[in-house]
């Protein structure tokens, strides 16, 4: 599992880490919520950009090729 965090001054952007203290979990979507979404990714649909993914173990970071939505950091 991973997670989209943003930090400008050291990734230079957004950039993939793990979860604080390695926890994670679901929550429960709400059906208007579901609504909103499915709304907006058919007006915007994902598209492929690199970013800085800093579970490789790699201290710098490595990159990931991943789909996301237009408005988001690329390298």
């Amino acid at each position: 599992m991973q997670q989209l965090r943003y930090s400008p001054k050291e990734y230079g952007g957004f950039y993939l880490a793990k979860p604080k203290a390695g926890s994670s979990g679901t929550v429960d979507l709400d059906g208007l919520v579901a609504e909103q979404i499915a709304a907006h990714v058919a007006e915007f649909p994902a598209r492929e950009v690199e970013l800085v993914d800093i579970t490789t173990g790699n201290q710098r970071g490595g990159w990931c090729r991943c789909c996301s939505h237009p408005g988001t950091a690329t390298r």
